[in-house]
């Protein structure tokens, strides 16, 4: 049962391949359900679950060395050459994940070869406080962070955790894989309104919030839709923008948005439900809560692909521009 922890953590998951294949959830155990799953010849479908979400988060931001990457880490199997030799981790390691021993620095706890990426997994101790009878009693607990390096014509680090936190970690990952100085690096790419709704076209997505900034003393208004309402071609909220022009006020200042939209994955016929949140100001992105790798490779697919129609109709701009 332990080999299932990471879809045991996420019943809502567990109990809609369940109902894909007619096995029976309500009121029953993870561990009844699993059972059941495997008896009925379903051990692959829930091993690939297990999988996806591995190395998940809410987190998600792209990034890119100014530097060149040292000899060592210039492809995936001499990263993990490296990483044997230094003895952080043996060959049998490589796709598993395993629990080390809990200390306030980041600890290697899984590791995945897959195609040109490779995926860390990370896990540190953290202590929280509660209370407990007329006091507080502290608590320890594990906090998972990933990332994915991804080698090609453009090598990049997926950087899943917390934005304001990228910088603390991408010095901490350079240095684990050998890096031997700080180098610069920069997100990419950025998310403007117009690709953002590119993304959403593309997602099928809906505007299910919007936060717009006002140059007035009221200085923002956010604006919630109702289960099942994209604000992008809704007639209410279109009435109520028109009322704010009519004050002389702007409504095209968005700070951030948050979008739905369901993917359905083939291989187990679960339907999931995402929403994302587009910050505008910062440039950046973030799922409400982790998702499989699947919507993961789905959102990151559609925004590269919005990214290289930018660049291409900007290339075409530049080209018309010098041609007159």
């Amino acid at each position: 049962m332990v080999k299932y922890r990471n879809i045991i953590k996420r019943k809502n998951y567990l109990n809609q391949l369940a109902k894909a294949h007619e096995v029976t959830y309500y009121k029953r155990s993870e561990s009844e359900i699993i059972d059941e799953l495997v008896k009925n010849g379903h051990k692959e479908k829930l091993d690939y679950l297990e999988d996806q979400f591995k190395f998940s988060s809410s987190h998600l931001t792209l990034c890119q060395l100014e530097e060149f990457w040292p000899e060592h880490t210039s492809s995936p199997e001499k990263l993990l050459s490296y990483l044997i030799k230094k003895g952080v981790i043996n060959s049998t390691n490589i796709d598993t994940e395993w629990q080390p021993e809990l200390r306030e620095r980041p600890q290697l706890c899984a590791i995945k070869h897959e195609g040109s990426a490779v995926f860390l997994k990370f896990v540190e101790k953290k202590t929280s406080v509660r209370k407990s009878g007329y006091g507080s009693a502290k608590s320890e607990y594990a906090q998972f962070t990933s990332f994915v390096i991804v080698y090609g014509e453009e090598p990049h680090i997926q950087m899943r955790c917390p934005f304001k936190e990228i910088k603390k970690y991408m010095e901490f990952l350079l240095t684990f894989i050998g890096f031997g100085k700080p180098c610069k690096y920069f997100t990419v790419p950025k998310l403007t309104k117009k690709n953002a709704a590119k993304m959403c076209e593309y997602l099928s997505a809906g505007v299910a919030s919007r936060h717009i900034i006002l140059p007035a003393t009221v200085g923002s208004v956010l604006f919630h839709g109702t289960k099942g309402t994209d604000l992008s071609t809704d007639n209410t909220y279109e009435e109520i923008n028109k009322a704010i022009e009519n004050l002389g006020l702007p409504t095209d200042d968005t700070a951030d948005e948050k979008c739905i939209f369901k993917y359905k994955d083939t291989k187990t016929s679960i339907e999931i439900e995402t929403t994302f949140e587009v910050q505008y100001k910062k440039g950046y992105f973030k799922f409400l809560k982790e998702v499989p790798e699947c919507v993961v490779d789905h959102v990151l697919d559609t925004l590269i692909l919005v990214d290289v129609e930018d660049r291409k109709k900007s290339m075409s701009e530049s080209a018309a521009t010098s041609e007159e």
